[in-house]
């Protein structure tokens, strides 16, 4: 009647403090979103995290009369802490639900007959935590801020802080199913499957696709990226169809990797090539992390080929075809790594970047330098520095199969391949080490 009803939710969560019973923060925050809806309530502009209280009062400004003199009016306005009290509520149902499916599934464990410990499926999931979402959803509502003065928070401002709360949420509840099934998920065949908050984007006020990608899904795939969790940030970012990000984004891990691999055992960059036979290389080839990022490049592109994404892109010379090189090298390394030197040259060969070939007819001939060069050329203009980088250490694997090889069949194309990496290495505009072109012409002279 009075039409304190900032005051009266105040008083539900006060008694709730007092008698540490739940139903009043339940009556409370009904109250406050039947009233919030309406346009009844004073909402604080601040964020969600704001102090202890839910509401705080706020002192008008000085009025000052014409004559000099100076009054204060001591009428205070008390306003609701409306986003705090929305999200302390979802999260309580969140951690319900959670304290729930963990009682469920001990309680299977226990008493159930017949049953193994993997045929129980906990109740905790994105389907159970729904209510929470559309809770937090609330902060949306337009009512919030349509009676609010200049001072108070916009509405466009009051939408910011519930998709920041939704963002919240979802990067904290630290499971892929969540992203899947309130973002949506690519299905086997290529096509996606919208997601729970694809419905609701309008309250948000993301009238497409784009502006709702742009304002959680990439959101949270940067987060994602940013805290190591690459899969999570790559479905995100393929979610919404930042195809090109992604092929950047992987060419900067896998590059990376490969070239801490190849010059972790060097000395300013570069040693003997007699270090990449080392036990402690082959078990850098079998890191966890490396072949994470390997497979996940190869699962990725195999879906964008098999998808026809890699026709949509804008520079498939220097992003697509960089990062599949990068996968050639990790094949590459991998085979050489085993043993299987014959395997590592068809695959290097197969890379048409180092001048493998040789003449069958004249092998005593002086080495083609023209098309050397032309090689050496067009190496540097395709690729960046993520591919550059690794050619020198390509070169002396190359090599070192060579003089493997040569060892075991004396063949004269050997000879005329490991020549005609001497003289692309004196060519070719790569930044190399002295030492490169010193241990090429050391192996190379193994062949004479």
């Amino acid at each position: 009647m009075t039409q304190q009803f900032e005051k009266g939710i105040s008083y539900l969560l006060q008694q709730r403090e007092r008698d540490t019973q739940d139903y009043y923060l339940v009556d409370a925050v009904h109250f406050a979103t039947i009233l919030g809806y309406n346009g009844l309530l004073n909402i604080a502009q601040d964020e969600y995290n704001y102090g202890h209280n839910y509401e705080y009062f706020l002192e008008s400004e000085l009025d000052y009369y014409l004559v000099g003199k100076s009054k204060v009016d001591e009428s205070k306005c008390v306003k609701l802490n409306f986003n705090k009290l929305i999200l302390d509520y979802a999260m309580a149902l969140h951690r319900f639900y959670e304290n729930k499916a963990k009682m469920d599934k001990k309680f299977n464990h226990v008493h159930s007959v017949g049953l193994g410990a993997n045929d129980y499926t906990p109740m905790m999931g994105p389907v159970a935590t729904e209510l929470t979402m559309h809770y937090i959803l609330l902060l949306s509502l337009p009512s919030l801020t349509d009676n609010n003065t200049k001072e108070a928070q916009t509405q466009q401002q009051q939408l910011d802080v519930c998709i920041r709360a939704i963002n919240k949420y979802l990067y904290e509840s630290s499971d892929f199913q969540y992203y899947q099934y309130y973002l949506g998920d690519i299905l086997k065949d290529g096509t996606q499957q919208k997601g729970l908050l694809q419905r609701y984007r309008q309250l948000l006020g993301l009238s497409n696709k784009e502006q709702f990608d742009a304002a959680i899904t990439q959101k949270l795939a940067s987060k994602n990226i940013e805290e190591g969790k690459l899969t999570e940030g790559i479905m995100l970012y393929n979610l919404s169809e930042q195809y090109e990000t992604v092929l950047h984004i992987l060419t900067n891990k896998l590059g990376n990797e490969l070239y801490r691999m190849l010059s972790a055992q060097h000395n300013e960059g570069m040693a003997s090539a007699q270090d990449y036979n080392s036990t402690q290389f082959q078990l850098m080839c079998k890191s966890p992390q490396y072949l994470e990022y390997y497979e996940l490049t190869q699962t990725v592109l195999q879906y964008y080929f098999k998808s026809s994404i890699d026709k949509t892109f804008k520079q498939p010379a220097t992003v697509l075809s960089g990062l599949l090189l990068l996968v050639e090298f990790a094949r590459f390394v991998s085979a050489y790594s085993g043993g299987n030197y014959e395997q590592g040259l068809e695959i290097i060969a197969g890379c048409s970047i180092l001048p493998t070939f040789s003449s069958t007819t004249n092998l005593a001939s002086a080495p083609d330098t023209i098309r050397i060069s032309s090689m050496a050329d067009s190496l540097v203009r395709t690729y960046d520095d993520y591919v550059l980088r690794l050619v020198p250490h390509i070169m002396l694997l190359t090599m070192r199969c060579l003089v493997s090889l040569y060892a075991r069949y004396k063949s004269p194309q050997l000879k005329t391949m490991a020549n005609n990496l001497v003289v692309f290495s004196g060519l070719s505009q790569l930044k190399m080490n002295s030492s490169v072109f010193a241990e090429l012409g050391r192996m190379n002279s193994l062949l004479l």
